[in-house]
């Protein structure tokens, strides 16, 4: 049952901001779960009703929904490994993302923003 973000949820991404590296990430891995992965998958269990119900086949589970933390850098000028928030996105299971209606959620210090999208 969702019951919102915590105060330790907004701190786990500023402390990550300020030390973005592989060896934090992994030291703080278990906190990460409990305070930030576990809230996610929270929200988005609980928004699956009312996404099923808009759409039967929206894909509702949660580790196909969610970012991923880990940052692609191949091709971008910030090399930071993470990233300092999270979003999901509900669209069709096995849609591309590029072609399809999704609405989306997301979090992180100084940032909270939802709708949808095509």
């Amino acid at each position: 049952m969702f019951s919102g973000f915590t105060d330790e949820t907004v701190q786990f991404f500023l402390d990550l901001k300020f030390h973005n590296s592989a060896d934090y990430f992994h030291a703080n891995h278990d906190r990460y779960v409990e305070a930030v992965q576990t809230p996610f998958y929270e929200l988005i269990e609980a928004l699956a009703p009312t996404m099923l119900s808009i759409d039967e086949g929206m894909e509702v589970r949660p580790h196909k929904c969610i970012s991923r933390i880990h940052r692609d850098t191949r091709f971008s000028r910030d090399k930071s490994p993470y990233r300092d928030h999270l979003w999901f996105l509900f669209r069709r299971a096995a849609e591309p993302r590029e072609k399809s209606l999704f609405y989306f959620f997301e979090f992180g210090p100084g940032r909270l923003d939802w709708g949808l999208g095509i």
